[in-house]
């Protein structure tokens, strides 16, 4: 393998499943660099998505404070199916996560009972805390109100973002909800243009969070979207 060209040794290694990348990691250094840098996780995860392989996927189930997951295949063609407890380092453990409030590639964006959010790979067994937005309403004033949270990915930055939406309480001195976007990349939030539309259901489509929303002045129901470029 070491007189290879590192194209090649690209080329093949992309073919494995994540899983089996995360103990290949330790097989040398250089691979260990090459396993974990952007070009080759980009160029992995884009040969799976045009191929459509389905062999690494997932189901995520949560107990109390443990991960546990179940083959994709396993789980829909047998049976008899058994669950794998998800061990993750101690210092990126995120612990009394329930609940899912997106997913992505593979990332997904969890709930804890404390109110925090995580950014968790499964697959990789790291996990990131979330700061708090400090443009939340929550943040401003104190006042009651449902931050509403996506996740999704930018192909032009190469770089995950989550969109909190603030709905502002009657009891707020708010016209608008406010929008706010972090970056993984920078982990920071930046404040965009507020919204008038006080939005619940969200999907990622072609870069772009897409909502169906409430249209405050008349209730009537309206289709909004984000691009995250």
């Amino acid at each position: 393998m070491a007189n290879l060209p590192n194209k090649i040794i690209v080329n093949i290694l992309c073919r494995f499943s994540v899983t089996t990348l995360c103990r290949f990691k330790c097989v040398s250094k250089p691979w260990l660099s090459l396993i974990s840098g952007p070009f080759f996780i980009k160029t992995q995860l884009n040969r799976n998505t045009k191929n459509n392989h389905h062999h690494d996927r997932l189901i995520i189930l949560l107990s109390s404070s443990n991960f546990h997951t179940v083959n994709f295949k396993t789980f829909q063609f047998q049976d008899n199916f058994e669950a794998f407890h998800l061990k993750f380092p101690s210092k990126q453990n995120p612990n009394h996560c329930k609940e899912i409030w997106g997913s992505c590639n593979g990332l997904l964006l969890m709930l804890n009972d404390y109110f925090s959010f995580f950014l968790v790979n499964p697959s990789t067994r790291q996990s990131k805390k979330l700061p708090i937005s400090p443009f939340s309403i929550n943040s401003v004033n104190k006042c009651l109100c449902l931050d509403s949270y996506w996740l999704g990915y930018d192909s032009s930055s190469d770089d995950y973002k989550v969109v909190s939406i603030a709905h502002y309480d009657y009891g707020c001195d708010f016209d608008d909800n406010i929008v706010s976007v972090y970056r993984l990349r920078t982990s920071s939030w930046r404040r965009i243009e507020d919204s008038p539309y006080i939005q619940w259901v969200g999907k990622l489509v072609n870069g772009s969070l897409n909502w169906v929303g409430i249209n405050p002045s008349d209730h009537s129901s309206v289709i909004t979207a984000l691009d995250l470029a």
